[in-house]
């Protein structure tokens, strides 16, 4: 019996339910409620109305994340339509978070529009389990090829973390919170605005014992106890600072920083010998790492209102010191890796309203991304150090979008982009979409585009590159997608549902592999990745009961071996009950669903349920207090390959705000 075969029993009410509402006597009851006039900024790269946007767009308010009370980002995108999040080891653990079936490397995240991830990474990708939110107003995830608006990396979607700005009388708030596996938090911000300037200033800091990375609860590992607990402190701090000229002028910046220091387990192989699992809970792997990152903004609205002008100038760093003991049976392996990687650029992009009909978004960016990587003995600064890679390259884009909107109803966007990237063939790449507004309640909608990587630093010009091994030099890899979705709102808009189909083909894909003693990197890779994403949020009882729930189902193949792409599940989704019908109170339950994953040769990890649930009373508008349980049932799961998951967790907390 498959994962979905199991979860039928708890959908097939929902279906029958789905069914009869769109029956024609469920219909006869509808009353008109118009589309969302939420603004997003993310899919056309200026503000734009949710009802005008033909991608597929979720957006996460401030809210929200303030009412799970959630200690990571993880944690707040883990029931989304078409995220998978894989955590390595629990709280500060390596996370990644990929989006349609694609590589967490092929997902771009940015915050406050800014590109994140560490250039010295293998990949480049962004790891999560770093990051903690601060004072975040809002997160916006975009679904699909998306390299025609934000270039390369964004070949699954784009996850675009938006930090809050200031606004109206000075205010302040204080959390605490503390809780199981030993954790404490705290968050501090400041926010306002005086005049022409707005501010605000957050500061958050989390410190764990945690328990071990590698075999915590699994059963398989028990006899190779007991294991050491991996500890983690982390410190996030942010800025954001605005001025309003006037006439049009305003100049924003942001200052964004986080720190963690972490412990971690070496990874293990399906087929690992007693031996090889002696060797990976060690306490030597530690990890310090810093990213900092900054921006300034400008921006001019001339023409009466009909240009905007924005220039930003961006720089961001990451520095990673780590230990670690990679022994065996075979011999003691011990040393040191440090990694620094750093990106600057600036982007110019300019908004023409040509008429009521038609926008046009042109835009010039350069970004300058290096990576340095050296190696050496413990203890650190007794033995030479290896300079491994030392590399940078420049990237020059340019891009240009045309918004359409013929009629109230119809809405449409087409837009193209090359990125020149130094080492390497340039890349061109497009993106359509359109919207139609069928009904006052009812919205079409349906997206195709192109996506590109280029290779990273670390794959171009490490020992295992093209460039050290006399190879031609790696080519961006590649992909296309469409999809087609439906937003429906029923009875005055207390149901609303979204249901998006997918497909994308990927061609290009970076491997790696080795014969003999020599191991590249090289372009060989091919997959396709179809699928479904629906979700619902029905007000069952308005101002008592919310009911929500999402779902997705992912077919990744992998065309050269006509086999699964590893660690993607097929069927996943949430199912949540939220309750406000006591004064000043909200009480969600959540069961988050994830099917069997394959993870190597036919090694899968079991399906899995956790049930999580938040609580938070309001005493007064500046005082409240919540509490949140985490893997209610004691669950017994793996997200990744040997790697432990939190059990039965509680935490409580008091936030004050004056």
């Amino acid at each position: 019996m498959n994962a979905l075969s199991r979860f039928m029993p708890l959908l097939r009410p929902i279906v029958m339910a789905a069914c009869a509402a769109t029956s024609t006597q469920a219909l006869a009851q509808l009353q008109d409620a118009p589309q969302s006039n939420e603004i997003v900024v993310t899919p056309l790269r200026t503000p734009q109305a949710v009802a005008k946007t033909g991608s597929s767009v979720t957006v996460i308010t401030r809210e929200e994340i303030e009412n799970k009370a959630a200690k990571s980002i993880a944690d707040v995108l883990r029931p989304v339509e078409g995220l998978f999040v894989s955590e390595r080891g629990g709280i500060g653990g390596n996370t990644s978070i990929t989006v349609r079936g694609s590589k967490p490397s092929q997902t771009l995240v940015m915050i406050d529009g800014v590109r994140v991830g560490d250039p010295s990474s293998i990949a480049g990708d962004f790891d999560f389990g770093g990051y903690s939110p601060s004072d975040v107003e809002r997160i916006e995830i975009l679904r699909g090829p998306q390299s025609a608006l934000y270039g390369s990396d964004a070949m699954g979607g784009v996850i675009n973390i938006v930090t809050r700005k200031g606004a109206g009388t000075p205010k302040a708030s204080l959390t605490a919170e503390a809780g199981s596996y030993g954790t404490m938090l705290g968050r501090a911000s400041v926010t306002g605005s005086s005049n022409d300037f707005n501010y605000a200033f957050a500061l958050n800091g989390l410190r764990s014992n945690g328990f071990s990375s590698f075999g915590y609860r699994i059963g398989r590992y028990a006899a190779y106890g007991p294991f050491e607990s991996d500890p983690v402190q982390k410190l996030n701090g942010s800025a954001r600072l605005g001025w309003d000229g006037g006439q049009g002028v305003s100049i924003e910046a942001g200052y964004l920083g986080f720190w963690a220091n972490t412990h971690y387990d070496n990874a293990i192989s399906a087929n690992a010998t007693a031996s090889d699992i002696a060797f990976t809970d060690v306490g030597l792997n530690k990890q310090r790492g810093f990213t900092n990152q900054a921006w300034v903004k400008g921006a001019v609205v001339g023409l009466d209102g009909r240009m905007t002008t924005t220039l930003n100038i961006f720089g961001n760093r990451t520095d990673r010191y780590t230990t670690y003991d990679w022994s065996s049976s075979w011999g003691p392996y011990t040393g040191i890796n440090d990694y620094r990687g750093e990106r600057y650029g600036a982007e110019l992009q300019n908004n023409f309203k040509i008429n009521e009909q038609f926008l046009l978004i042109t835009g010039l960016r350069n970004e300058s991304e290096t990576a340095k990587i050296v190696s050496g003995g413990i203890p650190r600064n007794t033995t030479p150090l290896n300079v491994d890679v030392n590399a940078s390259q420049m990237t020059n884009s340019a891009f240009s979008t045309l918004q359409w909107t013929p009629t109230e109803k119809w809405a449409f966007s087409f837009g193209g982009r090359v990125d020149d990237v130094e080492g390497i063939d340039n890349f061109w790449t497009w993106r359509g979409t359109a919207a139609y507004d069928l009904t006052s309640t009812t919205k079409l909608r349906a997206s195709a585009g192109t996506g590109a990587k280029a290779p990273s630093l670390y794959q171009m010009y490490s020992a295992y590159g093209p460039i050290a091994n006399n190879l031609p030099a790696l080519q961006p890899e590649h992909n296309i997608g469409v999809d087609a979705g439906i937003d429906q709102s029923l009875f005055a808009g207390r149901l609303v549902l979204s249901g998006t189909a997918f497909w994308s083909r990927y061609r290009n894909l970076i491997d790696f592999a080795c014969a003999g003693f020599t191991c590249v990197y090289y372009n060989v890779g091919r997959a396709a990745i179809s699928g479904l994403e629906a979700s619902a949020k029905y007000n069952l009882v308005p101002g008592e009961w919310l009911l929500k729930g999402t779902y997705t189902y992912t077919y990744a193949e992998n065309l050269d071996t006509d086999t699964q792409l590893l660690r993607r599940p097929r069927n996943r989704g949430s199912i949540s009950a939220v309750y406000t019908g006591i004064t000043n109170t909200e009480i969600e339950a959540q069961l988050y669903l994830v099917g069997s994953q394959l993870e190597y040769g036919d090694i899968k990890l079991a399906p899995y349920a956790r049930l999580d649930m938040w609580a938070r009373y309001k005493f007064t508008d500046q005082f409240s207090v919540y509490l949140r349980g985490e893997n209610l049932t004691n669950a017994h799961y793996q997200e990744a390959y040997g790697y432990g998951t939190a059990g039965r967790s509680v935490y409580a907390g008091v936030k004050a705000t004056w």
